[in-house]
């Protein structure tokens, strides 16, 4: 796994670096992880806290605390499933909604956003 990869669905160059860092220690505090990873200590909470919200990244509940890498294919899978529900839903509303408004630029977008993001979801997963 690269940072190009993970920069394809959405990481940053300090998430990218910090998660594969994750990826190849069982687990560390966040000042060693800030030093392995060259990521600034005064970032390394902010890009912890981004990856947890993506489910990447476990916080241990000890002290200090310590962070894990978790393994983005499962997250992808959930991820993918419901990504692919919400795009059905959506796709529907959508369609509907284009036929209404042929001339909405703003609704077209937001289509070819959807089936870009879904696509890609797909391309991730297979590769």
């Amino acid at each position: 796994m690269n940072e190009k990869l993970l920069a394809k669905i959405g990481l940053n160059k300090y998430e990218s670096s910090v998660y594969l860092t994750l990826l190849k220690q069982d687990s560390m505090e966040a000042s060693k992880l800030s030093h392995a990873s060259k990521v600034p200590i005064g970032k390394i909470y902010e890009v912890l806290k981004a990856l947890k919200n993506y489910e990447l990244v476990e916080i241990q509940p000890s002290r200090p605390q310590r962070y894990r890498g978790l393994i983005l294919k499962a997250h992808l899978n959930s991820c993918t499933k419901e990504k692919r529900r919400k795009h059905s839903m959506s796709s529907k509303c959508s369609k509907k909604h284009l036929m209404k408004s042929k001339g909405n630029f703003a609704t077209t977008i937001h289509h070819k956003m959807l089936k870009l993001s879904s696509g890609l979801i797909d391309f991730v997963i297979m590769n």
